[in-house]
C-alpha cells in the first residue's frame, strides 16, 4: 500500500475526505496546507480509518485501516515503525477510532516509535 519511501514523511492518521466527519475535512485541510508550506522539506501522507465501506480516496491516502479490526491497528503500527515516517499527526474525534470508547487507540499509541501530534476535536466529560 506504500506509494513511496522517501525520508521525512509526516502521517496524519484520521478519517479523511470523502467520509463524512469533520475531522476527515480537517485532516484534509491540514494536509494541504502543511504540504503547500513545507516546500519539499517533507512528504506526507494519510492513513484513513474507515468503517469498512469501500471509498475512493485521493492519491494522498495510501493505507487504511478498518475501525473495528484491532489487527489493522497493529499492522499500522509495524508499518508506521518500519518506514521512514519521522512525525505522526493523530486526529481524534470520539466514534472514529474502534474498541470499547475508541480504546484500540492506546495500544496503537504505545506501540509506535515515533513523535506522535495529538489534536483532540471532542473529549468526554467524564473520562
Amino acid at each position: 500500500m506504500n506509494k513511496f519511501n522517501k525520508k521525512n514523511i509526516i502521517t496524519f492518521f484520521s478519517a479523511n475526505l470523502p467520509q463524512r466527519y469533520v475531522i476527515a475535512a480537517s485532516t484534509s485541510d491540514l494536509f494541504s496546507n502543511i504540504h503547500q508550506v513545507s516546500k519539499g522539506c517533507f512528504e506526507s501522507e494519510v492513513i484513513a480509518v474507515t468503517s469498512g465501506l469501500p471509498q475512493q480516496y485521493y492519491d494522498h491516502v495510501n493505507y487504511t485501516i478498518q475501525k473495528d479490526f484491532r489487527s489493522d491497528y497493529m499492522d499500522v503500527t509495524d508499518y508506521i515503525n518500519s518506514n521512514d515516517i519521522k512525525t505522526v499527526s493523530l486526529q481524534h474525534e470520539f466514534g472514529l477510532f474502534g474498541g470499547q470508547a475508541g480504546s484500540y487507540i492506546i495500544s496503537l499509541l504505545r506501540g509506535f516509535n515515533v513523535f506522535v501530534y495529538r489534536t483532540l476535536l471532542t473529549i468526554f466529560k467524564e473520562p
